[in-house]
């Protein structure tokens, strides 16, 4: 091996156990609107996916460009979305966890006609005051809390 390819393979080495250590974190936030009952468990997101997110939006045209980008951040880094029941926190249904989807439409009694994630996402905030606001807020907190992740992260992997 060529001593860039000892590199590369270090590098490659890296990347694999910081993807390891971030799939066993997450944060749990309240689904605004529904009084602490419904949470949505978030998982951080790779940088491509965020750059994705970002690049689609910038061909986007419209005044809903910001909190469609937004409400697609918080799509892609969703893992599931869970019902507080006592002090414990139990999947919407069994199986694959339930997302911005469908099941969870029917499970909060949402529109029949919202069928993409986006669609259910806005719904589902739709019980707030300010639905565009609460999106944009839970992104921030689910952004700042993805920025300490790294930080964590990265201390783990200088300690090793």
């Amino acid at each position: 091996m060529t001593p860039d390819q000892n590199r590369e393979s270090v590098l490659a080495r890296i990347r694999r156990r910081r993807e390891s250590l971030a799939r066993d974190r997450h944060i749990d936030i309240d689904l605004p609107g529904y009084g602490g009952d419904v949470l949505m468990r978030f998982g951080p997101l790779a940088w491509e996916a965020i750059a994705e997110i970002q690049e689609r939006v910038q061909k986007t045209k419209g005044h809903r460009r910001l909190v469609e980008a937004q409400a697609d951040f918080l799509i892609a880094a969703c893992r599931g979305i869970l019902f507080r029941v006592g002090d414990d926190l139990v999947p919407i249904a069994e199986g694959d966890e339930v997302r911005f989807d469908a099941r969870l439409a029917a499970a909060l009694g949402l529109s029949e006609f919202a069928t993409s994630a986006r669609t259910v996402l806005f719904e589902a905030f739709a019980l707030t005051n300010a639905p565009d606001l609460a999106v944009a807020t839970v992104a921030t907190e689910l952004g700042q809390w993805m920025g300490e992740t790294d930080v964590d992260l990265d201390e783990i992997l200088l300690g090793e």
